[in-house]
């Protein structure tokens, strides 16, 4: 009886090991631990095996492309301190008012973009992104202190490397990505609005261009030069055409308007830079000329200068000053056509 007893408290307890019965309820528990454990395992075995091996190669692209970056970085530092005393960043200041005033109406979208960015979240990139520095300019300077003899360049790099992620802090750094995300929602947020203004102003042109052209003179033009079968499509040849035409017209009289603003901000900003490299250069105090009725003449000059020279070549960067300034008009052609792509498809 004893061992009957004994016998179907271990058959209930699936007879697992020799740990004391705590009836049926162990049983199940044991299940469930049981499928849990294999469940985990099936999902570890599932997982991705690439993601290590991307991580690996995107880490020996970084390494072997660093040195060369820093090589880069240290050589435009040198010759940026070779500039020094021309003033290199009043000739930059030059150089913006350059194109603002002879170029701006062929810039419409990155400008745009660039002035939305300014507004909304330049200020705290600015002071976000220079505590970053600030704290990255200590690891490197640690890391001079602590530099082995006999490095190679790799290892130089991903000793500073090393040093740099483990000196800035986290909060600083997502200080920093969080502005440069919400000045970049406001760009798109902007340039969709005015891409949307643009195209209803050309929706509403083409609809008043079509009520004028619909009946009358073009479409007996059309029937007279077309054969009878195709005379189903001239409606459609007429909405298109007059859709295609007043959307032109839009882009021409939003282009006009933004050379003019354009126009008299870079005349600003180039006389006034003028003046101030003038003056660095002389050694004079340009306080004096600034506000002056001759520098409101000069303003008021290159700006009406400019807006003719962009009006004349039909708001685009052609011209000899264009070909000139090659170099500076590649990106910012690139800047145009990717941001013009993006924002028209997300619109």
């Amino acid at each position: 009886m004893l061992f009957i007893f004994f016998f179907f408290f271990q058959a209930e307890d699936g007879i697992r090991d020799a740990q004391e019965s705590r009836g049926l309820g162990d049983v199940y528990k044991r299940q469930v631990s049981t499928q849990s454990t294999g469940v985990r395992s099936i999902l570890h075995m599932s997982q991705p095996s690439f993601v290590p091996k991307l991580i690996g190669a995107a880490q020996a692209a970084v390494i072997t492309i660093g040195p060369y970056v820093a090589e880069i970085h240290s050589l435009a530092n040198k010759g940026w301190d070779r500039l020094a005393p021309y003033h290199p960043e009043e000739l930059l200041t030059l150089l913006m008012g350059l194109v603002l005033c002879f170029f701006g109406g062929a810039y419409v979208t990155t400008i745009t973009a660039a002035e939305a960015f300014r507004v909304v979240a330049w200020e705290q990139v600015k002071t976000a992104t220079l505590d970053v520095w600030g704290q990255y300019r200590q690891a490197v300077l640690k890391a001079a202190e602590q530099e082995p003899k006999n490095e190679t360049a790799q290892q130089a790099f991903t000793r500073k490397v090393t040093l740099a992620v483990q000196g800035c802090e986290p909060e600083v750094v997502n200080k920093a990505l969080v502005s440069g995300q919400a000045g970049l929602m406001a760009v798109v947020a902007v340039l969709r609005i005015k891409f949307a203004q643009t195209i209803t102003f050309g929706a509403s042109l083409a609809t008043q261009i079509k009520d004028l052209v619909a009946v009358g003179w073009l479409p007996k033009q059309l029937e007279s030069a077309l054969a009878p079968a195709y005379h189903k499509w001239i409606p459609t040849i007429i909405d298109y055409s007059c859709k295609i035409f007043g959307i032109s017209c839009a882009w021409t009289v939003q282009r006009g308007l933004f050379a003019f603003h354009t126009s008299i901000r870079g005349g600003k900003m180039l006389a006034r830079g003028g003046l101030s490299f003038t003056a660095k250069l002389k050694g004079f105090d340009a306080a004096r000329y600034e506000g002056t009725p001759n520098m409101l003449y000069l303003e008021a000059l290159l700006a009406v200068v400019g807006f003719y020279a962009q009006f004349v070549r039909g708001f685009s960067s052609t011209g000899l000053l264009g070909y000139v300034l090659f170099p500076v008009f590649l990106p910012l052609n690139i800047c145009e056509f990717m941001i013009g792509m993006i924002i028209g498809r997300a619109a």
